[in-house]
């Protein structure tokens, strides 16, 4: 019950924001965590509130790397497919890490081929650990405790279940 009050207000207030500030970091994390209260409960109480949550979003998502956790904050994400999106991706770590997304099934394989670079290596746009393969969609360059940044990623057109993994070793 606590769960569909809180989503319900959290959609209420981001109807009320205007479309300017829909891109900033606290609207975007709100509507992901109105988006995650959605999902735990029940198709009739869902269906409405996951129809005003896609009126409602941008699709960009914040992801993290959980200290000392050798993890992400943000285990999935749910994009519709055709439609392009970004992921603000923040390390407030104590050690480097970075955000590889790539094609169903592939997370192993780029995971190992990552760990088989030498030190030093960087791929053609500069981005230490990440493997040269074409099943790599998108990356982020490895970033130091503290910092952020975003990916912009084109539309996705085929379904699926497409992965992200850190590439340091």
């Amino acid at each position: 019950a606590l769960a569909g009050a809180a989503a319900r207000a959290l959609v209420a207030w981001a109807a009320k924001t205007h479309a300017s500030e829909r891109t900033s970091k606290d609207y975007v994390e709100a509507i992901q965590v109105a988006d995650e209260l959605t999902g735990t409960l029940n198709a009739v109480e869902a269906d409405p509130l996951r129809t005003s949550l896609s009126s409602l979003r941008v699709a960009v998502f914040i992801v993290r790397a959980v200290v000392e956790g050798m993890r992400y904050d943000t285990p999935r994400i749910v994009v519709q497919a055709g439609r392009p999106f970004e992921i603000i991706f923040e390390n407030p770590d104590v050690m480097p890490h970075n955000l590889v997304v790539v094609e169903p099934g592939a997370r192993q394989k780029v995971g190992t081929s990552a760990q088989e670079l030498p030190a030093g290596h960087t791929d053609r746009q500069g981005r230490a650990w990440v493997p040269e393969d074409k099943e790599v969609i998108a990356a982020t360059k490895l970033l130091e405790p503290g910092q952020s940044e975003t990916l912009k990623l084109t539309a996705i057109r085929n379904e699926g279940t497409y992965e992200y993994v850190c590439t340091f070793p």
